[in-house]
């Protein structure tokens, strides 16, 4: 253990800050990361194995390029994750299990691409989530709209157990996905981000927030044309 710019360093590069830790608990807790390297201030990480570029975390296990973490299991890439179990690419995440690219996630078992999970977006196989949007087999969920297969739901709109839909994953300044779906009376909703709302609706959105020669009013308005096109062919 070496003492380089103000950090006790082990062998594989991974450091803790000598404000704040002593040489000797930070030769306890290199010791208790295998094989890992370059992470920083991680603590308590028992059983963590190849880590790499790890940053603040605390009794985590077997995880993988994780930041501010606590308690983690099998996560990769997580960002502020609390009790998570096998985690991937998640940010925020609280109690989650098996989740694939979260967000702001709470108390989710299963979820994949998941935006926000007290207000969740295109969830898969969660439960007890709050104000889903275009979620698909949910279970226990309340104030969902456009879902598919959920049950236990409560006022759940535009509820069809395989509705017609149109899906671009990335698009707009969020480079996030918005999703047309063919409600229950034929009419077309639109969710696309915290937007929820039919096409006339989608459309004026859109023109209000975007000039006419903006990259991403193009992006919408070639989407809104595809949408219309779409229409015509499912009358």
């Amino acid at each position: 253990m070496e003492l380089i710019n103000n950090y006790f360093v082990d062998k594989n590069n991974n450091k803790w800050n000598k404000d704040f830790y002593s040489k000797e608990n930070s030769e306890k807790y290199s010791n208790l990361l295998i094989d890992c390297t370059d992470c920083t201030n991680c603590t308590d990480c028992k059983f963590c194995t190849d880590c790499r570029d790890c940053t603040n975390c605390t009794d985590c296990k077997f995880c993988t390029y994780c930041t501010d973490c606590r308690g983690c299991t099998d996560c990769r890439g997580c960002i502020g994750c609390t009790y998570c179990t096998d985690c991937r690419g998640c940010t925020n995440c609280r109690g989650c299990r098996n989740c694939t690219d979260c967000t702001d996630c709470r108390g989710c078992t299963y979820c994949t691409d998941c935006r926000g999970c007290t207000d969740c977006r295109g969830c898969r196989n969660c439960k007890g989530c709050t104000n889903c949007r275009n979620c698909i087999g949910c279970t226990y969920c309340t104030d969902c709209r456009g879902c598919t297969n959920c049950r236990g739901c409560r006022n759940c709109k535009d509820y069809l157990e395989n509705p017609i839909r149109f899906l671009r994953p990335k698009i707009g300044s969020r480079n996030d996905q918005t999703i047309a779906y063919w409600t229950s009376n034929n009419d077309v909703q639109i969710i696309c981000g915290c937007f929820t709302g039919d096409l006339k609706q989608f459309e004026k959105r859109i023109k209000e927030t975007y000039d006419d020669e903006n990259e991403y009013r193009k992006e919408y308005d070639k989407y809104i044309e595809t949408i219309k096109y779409l229409i015509e062919k499912t009358k």
